[in-house]
């Protein structure tokens, strides 16, 4: 299956693509296959490799859910912990529905409450003309851009899943709470260490000196075009380079509860393998994170449920995938089949041809077919 498997880095559709990773593992047989493709670096022609780090973007919320699991699975939370008995900050408070919103309701998308990942204010802060290199945003500050007195509620608690950074925020700041070390230490205690995940750590243009370098990383591109024009003036500070692609990987998030991890396939697959295998969760907690409508089965080919994973109704059958992208210029797709028991993790460096998810998820389908038939 090797050369099937790499047939599809010869696809058409990814000729634009500076870069691209596509790694397989059975976890029935314990097999890896991991292709690469193009450019980690286009500026310094450095190749993509199989072990290049790359910021996963909100992937990271499934490790963030996973630890508020595990500490559920050890009574020190539950899913209808309500986040006013946990946090009492007054900027919670500005928060509509907020006495009503669950830590399931956060887990799960389904709290209402504003997101602010397409916030033009957040979004100017990193690509914006006035944006500067290590900005943060203190996560009180993101909270803020839920405030009713700027924006309105997606919905109502439980009437729908409305997907938002805002919740995984909320939830970073609910482990801190309960657990009484911030969320990425928790993570790196429990998972990182554990799971000697070496190549995992959190994007920071100021790295813990313990971590690895941002510049090992694999370089982020955003394609330049109309579409990009129309919604944002991107700084001058970014380089720019033929073909109308912008480096801003600088730009990275720092969210450690939605969208700062960088990563590798080797790491992606090693936590992904010890969670659906059942190592890190109790048998209740992965029900949950597995949870989908059984209606979905039925309906038609491509249609999808987010609730903690996004669920597809894929050509091949029940996929669950976490997806990331963002202004640091990259997509990637942390994908997992229960019936073929394969972890597949997509990705690649650009962001802006406003297809790559697609192309990515259509990746992850045409893995699962050969895996299943063969062809």
């Amino acid at each position: 299956m090797d050369k099937q498997f790499q047939s599809i880095l010869s696809d058409p559709s990814l000729v634009n693509f500076p870069g691209v990773i596509l790694a397989v593992y059975d976890m029935k047989t314990d097999s890896k296959w991991i292709g690469v493709k193009g450019l980690a670096d286009i500026e310094d022609a450095t190749p993509m490799e199989e072990q290049s780090r790359f910021h996963v973007g909100s992937v990271t919320k499934l490790y963030t859910a996973v630890a508020v699991l595990k500490l559920i699975d050890e009574g020190k939370l539950s899913l209808k912990t309500k986040v006013t008995d946990i946090l009492d900050s007054p900027i919670i408070y500005n928060i509509p529905y907020i006495t009503q919103i669950e830590v399931k309701h956060l887990l799960d998308h389904s709290s209402g409450i504003y997101g602010f990942n397409n916030d033009m204010e957040y979004i100017e802060s990193m690509l914006g003309e006035t944006s500067k290199t290590g900005e943060v945003w203190a996560k009180e500050e993101l909270i803020a851009l839920a405030d009713s007195s700027r924006a309105e509620p997606f919905g109502e608690p439980e009437t729908g899943s409305y997907y938002g950074d805002t919740n995984y925020v909320l939830l970073d700041m609910i482990v801190e709470k309960v657990a009484g070390i911030s969320l990425r230490e928790y993570i790196t205690d429990e998972f990182i260490i554990p799971l000697r995940l070496s190549n995992t750590g959190y994007f920071d243009v100021s790295p813990d000196p313990n971590q690895f370098e941002i510049s090992a990383t694999t370089q982020g591109y955003i394609k330049n075009s109309e579409i990009i024009e129309s919604i944002i003036n991107i700084s001058d500070r970014f380089p720019r380079l033929q073909d109308s692609l912008i480096n801003t990987t600088n730009a990275g998030e720092q969210i450690d509860g939605g969208a700062a991890i960088i990563s590798n396939t080797d790491d992606l697959i090693t936590f992904s393998s010890a969670l659906y295998s059942g190592e890190l969760l109790s048998e209740k907690s992965m029900d949950f994170l597995l949870a989908v409508n059984d209606s979905l089965k039925e309906q038609e080919k491509g249609t999808d449920e987010q609730r903690i994973l996004r669920t597809y109704n894929r050509d091949s059958g029940i996929v669950y995938t976490s997806q990331g992208d963002g202004p640091s210029g990259f997509h990637s797709v942390l994908a997992y089949d229960p019936d073929t028991k394969l972890i597949i993790v997509a990705y690649t460096n650009v962001f802006g041809y406003f297809n790559e998810h697609n192309i990515l998820l259509n990746m992850v389908d045409r893995i699962i077919k050969i895996s299943e038939y063969g062809s």
